[in-house]
């Protein structure tokens, strides 16, 4: 027995479409929580990264050939040669993820009319989701291309588009998808045949799937190349999915990073965990084992995976970064619950159910807030003081304890520029903390046009001088944080 009817997923049903405004109001939430978290989201890790490089560059900036990623960057590449504000410029970097999940579900939504997909990209969006939410990554981008994928591709075979039309928009769309980010891989897969899967719902031929299916494969095999043959942070996690053993998939279940992902599936994500369930008893009710069978398969894929390429990482790793590896797990676990069991709820109850789960993962965001918060507070302290101090270059002995609570300090040089031009401070300085046993620094330090950019020292001058003064009369002051705070 199938559980949809006809083309199902393309019609206006309305506890479908109630069901994926509400996914659209979590978007517009998500919206607003940046909006409320501005300096806490921009001034941490990559993102200060990323943004200080938009300043400092002319061009649009390429990393390991993410070409979908470039979306984030285009507005704030206009702002920057509109001589926009700064702070404009950095506003609209960290928009643009948010501006760009509502462009894809108002185009699955009013363009599409994919309900079912609407709905099951809002609640990957948060169900895994709580300290990651304050770093976007290029993985939230790749998730927005694989829905507009499957949207575009279910629209395109439902109007009868042609081969012609239909090939080369799915061969881009699956380009940027695959190469934005690895991981999206998975999710991709399972939700490619889970669609195929769906005799009334797939509208194509055993021909054309055959062929949509080889450039997916051919794009696969391509990234996987192009990932194994470089030094990477994604080919470095390969190597224990390309090299392992039997043991080492029966010894999975053990390691770590799958052991801390379960027990945080009763204290982070038990909404993701009662989703999962009504999905597939609702499957197995229907007796649509296909789809029941491919989920669990896939589920218990993941954890494999997860436990092949990041077993070791334990409870000590910090949650903002494991979880977006585990992010891409609530598609698969979501799915069966949005195209199965909210279809088949009277249209309150799947509104007020679907209410209820996207606040309780809003409330797990949101509880994140004081920890990242801590980290602006405690760099706009360290900023006054030196501004007491007349200090503008500082390098502060490393200290476990500060470690631990500031989360990262490697972007330290550029959060500290950064949060100077937010409050359009008149003298701009910048702050880091270095391993007192790497003497080789200190000579770097020493050097009063240098400016040391998280990696090595480099001349001050080459920072945009539109928009970084740093100073290049002093060298570093060297000291602990104790003494700076004396």
């Amino acid at each position: 027995m199938n559980n949809y009817t006809p083309n199902s997923i393309n019609q206006s049903q309305s506890t479908l479409k109630n069901c994926a405004w509400v996914s659209i109001g979590a978007f517009f939430a998500l919206l607003i929580l940046t909006l409320m978290f501005f300096k806490e989201k921009l001034l941490f890790a990559d993102t200060a990264f990323a943004a200080f490089e938009l300043l400092n560059s002319d061009k649009l900036l390429l990393i390991g050939q993410r070409f979908g990623a470039v979306i984030s960057k285009l507005l704030p590449y206009l702002f920057h040669h509109l001589n926009m504000p700064a702070t404009s410029i950095l506003g609209s970097f960290l928009l643009s993820f948010n501006l760009f999940y509502l462009l894809i579900v108002g185009i699955l939504f009013f363009g599409y009319k994919q309900y079912k997909l609407v709905t099951l990209m809002g609640i990957s969006y948060t169900l895994m989701v709580s300290a990651s939410f304050f770093l976007p990554a290029d993985l939230n981008l790749a998730t927005g291309y694989m829905f507009l994928l499957l949207g575009t591709t279910l629209f395109l075979g439902n109007k009868k588009a042609s081969t012609v039309i239909t090939i080369p928009v799915f061969a881009i769309l699956s380009y940027l998808t695959l190469t934005t980010h690895f991981i999206i891989i998975i999710p991709l897969v399972y939700l490619w045949i889970y669609l195929i899967l769906d005799k009334e719902l797939w509208p194509y031929t055993r021909r054309m799937t055959i062929i949509l299916s080889c450039i997916i494969v051919a794009t696969i095999l391509g990234q996987l190349v192009n990932t194994t043959s470089e030094k990477s942070y994604d080919s470095q996690h390969l190597y224990g999915i390309t090299h392992f053993s039997i043991k080492d998939i029966l010894l999975t279940f053990n390691r770590p990073v799958v052991w801390i992902f379960l027990y945080r599936c009763i204290t982070n994500y038990w909404a993701g965990l009662l989703v999962f369930t009504f999905g597939l008893i609702h499957l197995f009710r229907l007796k649509d084992k296909k789809h029941a069978w491919w989920t669990i398969i896939s589920a218990l894929g993941y954890l494999i995976i997860m436990g092949l390429s990041y077993g070791d990482l334990d409870e000590t790793t910090e949650l903002f970064h494991i979880e977006l590896e585990w992010m891409s797990l609530g598609i698969i676990i979501a799915t069966p619950f949005v195209f199965s069991f909210l279809c088949n709820l009277k249209n309150t109850s799947a509104v007020a159910l679907l209410m209820i789960i996207i606040m309780v993962r809003l409330v797990y965001i949101c509880s994140w807030y004081p920890t990242f918060h801590y980290r602006v507070e405690f760099e706009q302290n360290i900023l006054v003081q030196m501004k007491k101090k007349s200090i503008t270059k500082l390098a502060m002995y490393e200290q476990l304890a500060i470690d631990r609570k500031y989360i990262q300090t490697w972007a330290m040089p550029y959060e500290s520029l950064l949060l100077c031009i937010m409050n359009k401070e008149n003298t701009q300085m910048t702050f880091t903390f270095f391993n007192s046993d790497r003497k080789e620094m200190i000579a770097g330090f020493n050097d009063a046009k240098g400016f040391y950019n998280s990696f090595n020292i480099i001349p001050a001058a080459q920072a945009n001088q539109k928009y970084f003064h740093i100073d290049a009369t002093k060298p570093y002051q060297i000291m602990s944080y104790e003494d700076l705070m004396r």
